[in-house]
């Protein structure tokens, strides 16, 4: 039985790809999926409201020298939605950054009201550097 992609969805992949392909002149339809009063976090940053949020994504793709954000997995249900990604960057100065996430949002009235993006930030870090992202891998393993 297949699983028909839901209105959110399509404009949350929608608005990835645009982000994808244009960059900062695609950040407003990007911004469009939250509420005004949107509350978003992240390992990072915790953020209120939608024009902060704009502020935020507008800075991470202004810092960059190139951005790509792929949506692996997409499920809604009733007034939440949850999403695996990956996020693979360059800052102006460094080494390439990819970070696999999860997100998991609240809806209401077809608006994102709140989202916490969940990732990796020690490891994700450590991954770009390869002889501590080795040592990095070897001392987590310890723990396993």
């Amino acid at each position: 039985m297949s699983n028909p992609t839901s209105l959110m969805e399509k404009r949350f992949r929608d608005a990835i790809e645009a982000v994808n392909r244009e960059g900062l002149g695609a950040l407003e339809g990007l911004v469009e999926l939250y509420d005004p009063y949107v509350v978003f976090q992240d390992p990072l940053q915790t953020v209120y409201g939608r024009d902060e949020l704009a502020e935020s994504n507008r800075k991470l793709i202004e810092r960059s020298r190139d951005l790509y954000m792929s949506v692996a997995t997409f499920v809604e249900s009733d007034d939440h939605l949850f999403a695996t990604w990956t996020m693979s960057f360059s800052p102006r100065f460094g080494p390439r950054v990819t970070i696999e996430g999860c997100t998991h949002g609240q809806l209401r009235d077809g608006l994102i009201t709140y989202q916490r993006d969940y990732w990796d930030l020690l490891g994700s870090f450590m991954e770009t550097l390869p002889a501590v992202g080795l040592l990095y891998r070897r001392l987590t393993g310890l723990l396993a």
